[in-house]
Formats: structure tokens, sequence, C-alpha cells
């Protein structure tokens, strides 16, 4: 069973709706002074204009690149990564001649 919201009718009446229709009931413009079709001028239209507007009339935009979270400071980000990678072999190194000096002192309390 499938409910329908709208009637056709209603569907019809909200495809007829245009742009027009909801800046001039949705804000204090008066339907006199907007166009009709607010995408194109035509004559007789209020607020006149020179000319359609065109992409060559538009000043050029900069080339949109992403942003770089490392420039200017790769070389610290490779010091950091290096310096990351060492602290493991560090601490096991550091591990290993604890583990050593523990056997060679245990060695020497047992020859005693």
């Amino acid at each position: 069973m499938v409910f329908r919201l709208f009637t056709k009718e209603e569907i019809e009446e909200i495809r007829n709706i245009k742009l027009w229709d909801i800046i001039v009931n949705s804000t204090d413009i008066k339907p006199d002074d907007v166009q009709r079709n607010l995408f194109y001028w035509e004559d007789g239209d209020p607020c006149p204009q020179p000319g359609q507007l065109t992409a060559a009339m538009l000043e050029p935009c900069d080339y949109l690149k992403g942003y770089d979270y490392f420039e200017g400071s790769e070389l610290a980000y490779i010091y950091v990564c290096i310096f990351l990678g060492f602290v493991p072999l560090v601490c096991a190194g550091a591990g290993y001649g604890v583990v050593k000096l523990q056997n060679k002192r245990r060695r020497q309390l047992k020859i005693r």
C-alpha cells in the first residue's frame, strides 16, 4: 500500500513554483521590483543591465591548491621521524645493557 503525501494537482502546482515566486513571497520585495526570469535580463525588466555576465568579464582566479601542513618544516619533520625511529632502538639497547649488567653482577655474587 503506497501513501501519497501530495495529490497530482498539488505536485503540478509545486513544479510550477519559480524562484521569483519564492523571493517575492518570502521577502519584502515587491513583485514589480524584480524581473520574472531572474537568470536572464530581457527588455522591459527592472534594473537594466549593460549585458549578460560572461566568464571573460570576471577576474582571473588563482589556482586552488590544497593546504600543505608540512610546507616550510620538511627538515624538522624528517628529524622527528628519524628520532622516533631511534627511540625504540635506544630503549632496546638500554634494556639489553641492563640485563647484561644484572647477569654480570649475579655471576660475581655466585662466585663469592
